[in-house]
């Protein structure tokens, strides 16, 4: 029997299950303690027989489990040479200590298996801080990198037999459009997680890079949670993003495995970089590109000036871009956003021209060589697998030649293969650089039409997802107006834009920019579906004359089936309508009722109004003290002006004791989270020197931002800032809660 003692060895056997160790040793001690004969022929065909049931089960168990994990791939990128890429390492992760500890306890957490996204606009640095949490992981023996679509296809069914015998890090970028094939890897993990943990098998923890929150909707359109609270409780479909919903097992986004296997909050979100940090990032990159000497480069202040001209989000990737031009030796004090995004993305591809395929014709934007074209197509589509292009019919054969221009022009690799340059055409990275190359050169001259058609039938969803992008960061250039306008070729491609119509008006409508006819006709085509939230949004368009022609019992005929839907915002706008005789008759106390339903279901703004009425005793009795717990429900909701009315409640010792500091506080929250009254309220406390030093300059920053969010109010006090001499000073009362609530329309917009 010293076969199956060396069986039980072999570390092929380990992580198969107790009870199967037990049974084999049975069977071998059984027949190692046999002295004499069998006594009947009956019990050694028994035996034999017992034996052979295990091992085949064993050998099958094997071969699922071994099979399984032979086939899961994860990578991690190679140093790049490109300093834009996250992968270079240019400089050490700054400013992120809050983010960067969260990402730790989600590694070293108990559970078998949790997920956790990572959002923020693009160029916040959400797929570097994965690079460094992989290497962690790796560095204490985990498994760990990123899953990319080809992958997960090899995978097959395999997560729901997987046994994991190490801790797993699975890194998962680019959601949106790819839905279909990672929802089974986290269904079939999150189901199995008890099984893993009752197995005691190595960790799983998946991490989701995504703009938009799962939790919120709108790419980048988040809001904080107060204190680091959890978000109000929201109805499915109220606070859920459309991809989320995609990967749940229900059709309105609720999926209670989902979030019973969440790490806490199940986000974390990168916002605006400190500014010191911000400028450190231009110092390193700079000094890194620039050939010896150092670089003599601008002082901290002049540095930080530029940055907050280029971009007022605080993005690093922007910081990147500055110090390589400074590195450079440009001496530009006044550089724009376009201005950087083309002096970088000529820098990048040209260098990298010259030093791949020599001094000839260098490209140049617009050229519309074909190089140029399947680069465009490649960066829209998230991708090009030429292969499949030219199988489905939508490519002509690229040459070499042409394929290692294409390469060149994305900084794809280089590396030949058994037909010369890969088949395989990456996007242009990073994002932002990617969206500025395609804007850039249909401007220039390359026609968008037949690309974008080719787009359209080759990858519906993932072009879908870039007109989302575009529309998100560069929602005033002319081209991104041009592309919304070109009509989808085929079905799968007009689903995939009705589906993405909410959040792309919802772009449009914060950047102030008219609502393109067939975006409209796309939401209409959703409304009709019985989507809520499209039905919330095209109830908003007859409302404000936003892409329709103002119709108010159209409005109210909308809101009233989205909310019937469950969605939160349409029973906000619905009590306005109330509140106010917009297409119905002015009824204080059922707009309060509608008001307090939409609260019920966790949608802030509705908060906020329920606040106000209590403050003002319309529909409800008066009380300033219920109105305060409102406001701060509303503000743990997320809602910016339920936090600018918190700090006014503060400011004037309205229902709490008077806490300036506190105030402050509340102002600066609100006014981070977009609330045109909290902008306003900060500038007056800077103005009159409550609770700071009395500082006009910062005064007149905040009246400037309230004006270009849309504040008549904020508008009338940045006249008043520059009307100011040392000796005519006239002035300044602070706002009240009927200012904060009329700083901006209080109208609940478009929800993306």
């Amino acid at each position: 029997m010293d076969w199956l003692h060396d069986l039980l060895a072999r570390d092929v056997l380990r992580g198969l299950g107790e009870w199967s160790d037990h049974a084999i040793r049975w069977i071998a001690t059984f027949f190692d303690q046999q002295s004499k004969p069998l006594a009947t022929l009956s019990a050694v065909i028994t035996v034999l027989m017992a034996v052979a049931t295990v091992l085949s089960w064993l050998r099958r168990r094997l071969a699922v489990a071994r099979g399984a994990e032979a086939r899961l791939l994860l990578s991690t990128p190679t140093d790049s040479a490109t300093l834009n890429r996250y992968s270079a390492r240019a400089v050490t992760v700054l400013g992120r200590d809050r983010e960067w500890g969260e990402l730790l306890r989600f590694l070293k957490a108990e559970s078998a298996f949790c997920w956790l996204q990572l959002a923020g606009s693009g160029g916040q640095g959400k797929s570097r801080l994965a690079l460094e949490l992989i290497d962690q992981a790796q560095g204490k023996g985990w498994v760990a990198g990123f899953l990319d679509v080809e992958d997960i296809r090899r995978f097959g069914d395999g997560w729901t037999k997987w046994w994991p015998d190490r801790p797993h890090l699975i890194v998962i970028d680019y959601i949106i459009g790819r839905e279909a094939e990672i929802k089974p890897v986290l269904q079939g993990l999150a189901r199995r997680a008890r099984l893993i943990r009752r197995r005691r098998r190595g960790r799983v923890r998946v991490l989701l890079l995504e703009r938009q929150r799962w939790d919120r909707g709108g790419i980048g359109g988040a809001r904080h949670a107060v204190g680091g609270a959890d978000p109000a409780p929201a109805i499915a479909g109220e606070a859920r993003a459309e991809w989320f919903i995609r990967l749940a097992e229900h059709h309105d986004g609720s999926d209670a495995v989902l979030m019973e296997s969440r790490f806490e909050r199940g986000v974390i979100e990168l916002c605006k970089l400190d500014q010191a940090a911000l400028v450190e990032i231009v110092r390193a990159v700079a000094r890194q590109a620039a050939p010896a000497p150092e670089p003599m480069l601008p002082d901290a202040a002049l540095i930080a000036e530029q940055l907050a001209r280029i971009d007022g989000e605080g993005r690093p990737l922007y910081a990147y871009f500055l110090g390589q031009m400074l590195a450079d030796g440009g001496k530009n004090t006044g550089w724009q956003r376009d201005d950087l995004l083309a002096a970088t993305l000529n820098r990048e591809q040209g260098a990298r021209w010259r030093r791949c395929l020599g001094e000839g014709d260098l490209p140049c934007l617009g050229d519309g060589s074909g190089a140029e074209r399947m680069a465009v197509l490649a960066t829209i589509t998230g991708g090009l697998d030429c292969v499949d292009a030219v199988r489905r019919g939508l490519l002509s054969p690229l040459s070499s030649t042409l394929r290692r221009q294409v390469l060149v022009l994305v900084d794809g690799c280089l590396d030949q293969c058994a037909t010369g340059p890969s088949h395989q055409i990456p996007p242009v990275l990073p994002d932002l650089l990617g969206e500025w190359f395609v804007l850039s050169a249909f401007d220039k001259g390359v026609a968008p039409e037949e690309l974008m058609d080719r787009a359209w039938r080759l990858a519906p969803r993932a072009t879908a997802g870039f007109l989302q992008r575009i529309v998100q960061d560069f929602p005033e250039h002319p081209v991104t107006a041009l592309l919304l306008e070109l009509a989808p070729p085929e079905p799968p491609a007009w689903e995939a834009l009705v589906e993405a119509a909410s959040t792309i008006l919802a772009h449009l409508h914060r950047a102030r920019r008219p609502f393109p006819e067939q975006m409209t006709r796309a939401l209409i085509a959703a409304a009709e579906t019985g989507d809520g939230r499209a039905m919330s949004n095209l109830g908003v368009c007859y409302h404000t004359g936003q892409g329709l022609p103002v119709n108010l019992h159209e409005a109210v005929r909308w809101y009233r089936r989205a909310a019937e839907a469950g969605v939160g915002r349409a029973m906000t706008n619905l009590g306005l309508c109330h509140e106010r005789g917009d297409g119905v008759v002015a009824d204080p106390a059922e707009a309060v009722r509608w008001y307090r339903r939409g609260a019920e279901v966790g949608h802030g703004r509705a908060m906020v109004h329920l606040g106000v009425h209590y403050s003002t005793g319309q529909g409800v009795p008066q009380s300033v003290e219920e109105a305060v717990r409102w406001y701060l429900q509303g503000a743990r909701a997320g809602d910016g002006r339920a936090m600018a009315l918190l700090g006014i409640c503060y400011q004037g010792g309205q229902g709490v004791a008077r806490d300036i500091d506190v105030a402050l506080d509340w102002f600066r929250r609100g006014a981070e989270a977009g609330d045109c009254g909290a902008m306003v309220s900060l500038g007056v406390c800077y103005h009159t020197g409550q609770g700071v030093p009395l500082d006009l300059r910062m005064a007149e920053c905040w009246y400037r931002r309230g004006a270009e969010a849309g504040s008549e109010v904020a508008r009338q006090r940045l006249g008043l800032i520059q009307s100011e001499t040392d000796t005519a000073r006239p002035e300044v009362a602070a706002l009240g809660v009927e200012d904060i609530r009329t700083s901006q329309p209080n109208f609940t917009y478009i929800q993306a």
